[in-house]
């Protein structure tokens, strides 16, 4: 594996340049609490991981930050997946259940108890931050395939949004809407601004 970042501000500058290419500045990322680390001074905290890159902490409905973290490779591994283009991007605490990201720049404990507030459902930390930031309410879970946790047996959109719960999966954002009798949702596409 290979490391391109030595010093901390190139690799500060390198987390700002990836969060930038989802509409998020500096000012997003203090209060995301993004935070780049070098590989070498990841001190044990994702055994096996020496790639610099940086931490996407979780935060719960509350907004208070939970035990919970995503870590985005900054480094590229040069081995032969990365060769072949598949090479993972994220990674989070081995054995750990995927949670849902509430980005801390909506009021998640308000929206949940309004049911009128549609929630947009969309892959991916930054996307959600994103659209939180634009004013649509959105939820990200970590990738395509975390709106669901084997190991907890649970859906996780519907045990951590509004009862009985929004369900989507895909990579596009989505909302859904609570019908009358507030029993089901329905998904549909929307699109956001640009």
């Amino acid at each position: 594996m290979g490391a391109i970042f030595t010093g901390a501000k190139a690799l500060h500058a390198a987390m700002l340049s990836d969060l930038s290419r989802s509409g998020l500045d500096k000012d997003d990322a203090d209060k995301l609490q993004c935070k780049s680390i070098l590989g070498s001074k990841l001190n044990g905290m994702l055994p096996g991981t020496t790639l610099s890159g940086y931490v996407i902490p979780y935060f719960d409905i509350n907004g208070k930050k939970s035990n919970f973290f995503r870590y985005r490779f900054l480094d590229q591994p040069l081995d032969f997946k990365a060769l072949a283009g598949k090479s993972r991007r994220y990674t989070q605490p081995r054995g750990s259940s995927p949670q849902i990201y509430f980005p801390p720049l909506a009021p998640w404990h308000d929206i949940a108890t309004v049911l009128t507030i549609d929630i947009l459902v969309t892959e991916g930390e930054k996307k959600a931050a994103s659209a939180c930031k634009f004013g649509f309410p959105t939820l990200g879970p970590g990738g395509v395939w975390n709106f669901r946790s084997a190991k907890e047996k649970q859906t996780l959109i519907r045990s951590s949004a509004r009862s009985p719960g929004l369900i989507a999966r895909s990579s596009s954002p989505m909302t859904a809407t609570r019908s009358a009798s507030r029993a089901s949702c329905r998904p549909r596409t929307r699109s956001l601004p640009s």
